[in-house]
Order: C-alpha cells, then sequence, then structure tokens
C-alpha cells in the first residue's frame, strides 16, 4: 500500500487551509490561534479526542485520523477509484477527526472488528461514521466486517431506547 496514491492534505477550496487545518479548525472548541495573520496554519485551540475524551490544547498532539483508514479503503475497493476519487476520499470531512497519536497509531488500519475507540460514549459515533462513508463510497466490506458494524448499530438503537 503506498499512500501517496490518495492524495491527501489538500486545500481544495484554494483559502490556503489544507485539510489537516481544515479539520483542527472545524473541531477546535476555542477560537483557535494560527501561526499568521494570514490564518492558513492553526497553532493551538482545544480540542477533546472523541476517542478518549482527553482534552489537547496544541495540534501536534493530535493525529487527523481517517475514521475508514486509507489503507482499510484501498483493501476493499479503493485500489480501482481513479485517483481523483481517492482524493475525494483522502479529504471527506465526514471521514476525518482530530484523535489522540498514540490512539491512532495503534489503531492502524483495523476495522471496527478488530479495533474500537476505548471510549464507551463515542462507539455508536464510530460505527456510523464507517456505515455512513463506507455507503458512500460503495465499498465492498467483508460481510463479516457488515454484520459486526450492523449489529453494533442495532445494539446502539437499544441503548438510546
Amino acid at each position: 500500500f503506498d499512500r501517496d496514491l490518495y492524495p491527501h492534505w489538500l486545500d481544495a477550496d484554494k483559502d490556503c487551509q489544507d485539510t489537516r487545518n481544515e479539520v483542527l479548525i472545524k473541531f477546535s472548541r476555542l477560537v483557535p490561534k494560527y501561526k499568521t495573520a494570514k490564518r492558513c496554519d492553526v497553532t493551538s485551540g482545544k480540542w477533546v479526542d472523541p476517542y478518549s475524551g482527553k482534552t489537547y490544547t496544541k495540534p501536534q498532539a493530535l493525529d487527523v485520523d481517517h475514521v475508514i483508514p486509507l489503507q482499510y479503503a484501498h483493501t476493499v475497493g479503493g485500489f480501482a477509484w481513479p485517483k481523483a476519487r481517492r482524493a475525494l476520499f483522502a479529504n471527506d470531512m465526514q471521514n476525518l477527526l482530530p484523535v489522540d497519536l498514540g490512539l491512532n497509531r495503534s489503531k492502524g488500519a483495523k476495522p471496527p472488528s478488530e479495533w474500537m475507540p476505548p471510549s464507551t460514549a463515542f462507539k455508536c459515533h464510530y460505527l456510523g461514521i464507517w456505515k455512513m462513508v463506507s455507503v458512500k463510497y460503495k465499498m465492498n466490506l467483508p460481510k463479516s466486517e457488515q454484520d459486526f458494524i450492523n449489529g453494533g448499530l442495532v445494539g446502539c438503537k437499544r441503548l438510546a431506547r
């Protein structure tokens, strides 16, 4: 797998903020601070990692996670996507979250049946993102993975009652 097949951290709207910075801006609970008056690069803010519940103020402590990892997407059909679709997927705000570096790295390219966020409060939302994004991109998830996600979401609906 080659990450370079999935152009990421693009500045699609040409406002000088790449996708990583756009995610940091979107999820900051305080108005972020920037490196320069041009407001391209975020230097501080306040983020709550949904995977752990921990709070961070420095973007260097965070990874912007592809909830459905690029490598996993590649194995379930992304390898056949044209470059433009791979770039769209790699920069899709619905599939990106600012999270703890260590947790993101422990997750790697694993699907939900192999890795779930430690925060029980976020597990249902996590499965919901997997479901929504995999349907959006018509991914060929293995039946066992679909069953795991759908079963988890059924459990979430029961909890909501």
